[in-house]
């Protein structure tokens, strides 16, 4: 969810990377703060990603209904490509 715009969550797959930006094992708890890689994974709404997503926005990674993690985005890296 973009914090600009809370009216709504996106389905965009994320995992966690360590210091040497390898994954980190899925359910790792992280207390610090960490890097992350997301993926839209519908094809059909990354025009509106483009549009939303960009260094220094501000988001809440969202489980169900809770808020479980805030982050801001750093780069962009693979979002103008269509895989």
């Amino acid at each position: 969810m973009y914090e600009e715009d809370q009216s709504g969550a996106w389905m965009i797959y994320y995992a966690l990377l360590n210091t040497e930006r390898n994954l980190l094992p899925q359910g790792t708890v992280c207390r610090d703060k960490v890097k992350a890689y997301f993926r839209i994974l519908n094809p059909e709404l990354r025009v509106i990603h483009k549009q939303l997503i960009k260094p220094e926005i501000k988001f809440y990674v969202v489980v169900g209904s809770h808020k479980v993690a805030e982050g801001v985005v750093t780069e962009v890296l693979h979002l103008v490509n269509k895989n």
